[in-house]
């Protein structure tokens, strides 16, 4: 069984993972939010476009950015997320091995 020690560091190590792993999923996010307002001020200049053909292939264009974004964004979080839990995990067995001093 773990010492209160051991278990508040635990409790620090995960805390500290956590707001890392929250911190750079802020980042991305806003990284995300700034890739869609481009694509909201991109897209009505689209509209205004007269060429159908130049309309059309922009359309498509900024379709397959949006589609992009956001597949890079899904894959960032959730490789973020996946590395907290291999930290959360390392380190709590970590502490299992080591002894720990009391905080």
């Amino acid at each position: 069984m773990e010492s209160n020690g051991q278990d508040s560091l635990d409790a620090d190590i995960h805390a500290t993972i956590d707001r890392i792993s929250d911190r750079r999923i802020a980042a991305e996010e806003e990284s995300y939010a700034r890739s869609q307002s481009l694509i909201d001020f991109v897209a009505p200049h689209i509209d205004k476009m007269t060429d159908e053909n130049e309309r059309r292939g922009s359309l498509m264009l900024i379709t397959e950015f949006a589609l992009w974004r956001k597949a890079e964004h899904d894959k960032a979080i959730a490789e973020i997320e996946s590395q907290r839990e291999e930290l959360r995990t390392a380190f709590s067995a970590w502490l299992e091995r080591t002894d720990a001093p009391e905080a």
